[in-house]
């Protein structure tokens, strides 16, 4: 028996994720290497945690993990029901959120590693992180310039930039929005459920092989 502990939120009404206990073990090294090694050698655990019969179409999943860069605090993975999103901008909000929810963290500026690099957040309480470094390599919005994008519940999220290196077009985000917790709980992969993780083995959920 697999046991995956797991924080629920919403931001706006969309729904995020963050698995706290559990998850696969991927070893150190950048975050873009790491998420590599889950979606090569650990997609099933993504399906389990957040497709049907325990997740939705809608819902994003956050992996919390040790970051690589030495100026954040924590390092975090997305993915969803089809794959791996190398930023979200709702899941951070949700992220937060729940770090602050179980104590983690307290009111002010949190800097999160991530495999585009790394996204500062406030605490006081989406493709967004992505879609600003397009318009900044565009040319098309300036730095700190406030931007606002809504969602499909009709929420709100605002997000500024500021460059991190202009010659590479690498960004820092700030994205500002309200999460609010939904629930805790611990999911459970039975091995002889055939649904426990896209109709795989409690060994290729669980391999012995690490990195």
């Amino acid at each position: 028996m697999i046991l995956i502990r797991v924080i629920d939120s919403h931001t706006g009404g969309e729904p995020t994720r963050l698995v706290m206990e559990g998850g696969p073990e991927l070893g150190e090294g950048p975050l873009s290497e790491r998420l590599t090694r889950f979606r090569e050698r650990f997609d099933t655990y993504r399906s389990a945690i957040v497709s049907e019969p325990r997740g939705s179409q809608t819902m994003v999943g956050a992996l919390l993990c040790t970051p690589h860069r030495p100026d954040c605090r924590f390092g975090a993975l997305f993915f969803d029901n089809v794959g791996y999103p190398a930023m979200c901008g709702h899941g951070t909000i949700g992220l937060v959120a729940s770090l602050a929810h179980a104590g983690l963290i307290a009111p002010g500026s949190i800097k999160i590693d991530t495999p585009v690099g790394p996204v500062n957040s406030e605490l006081h309480p989406s493709g967004t992180s992505a879609q600003l470094a397009c318009l900044a390599a565009d040319g098309k919005l300036a730095e700190n310039a406030p931007w606002v994008q809504e969602s499909i519940t009709g929420s709100t999220f605002s997000a500024r930039y500021c460059w991190l290196d202009a010659a590479t077009g690498e960004i820092v985000p700030f994205i500002t929005g309200a999460a609010h917790i939904t629930a805790e709980a611990m999911l459970r992969l039975d091995p002889n459920d055939r649904f426990a993780g896209a109709s795989v083995t409690a060994h290729r959920l669980n391999p012995k092989r690490r990195n």
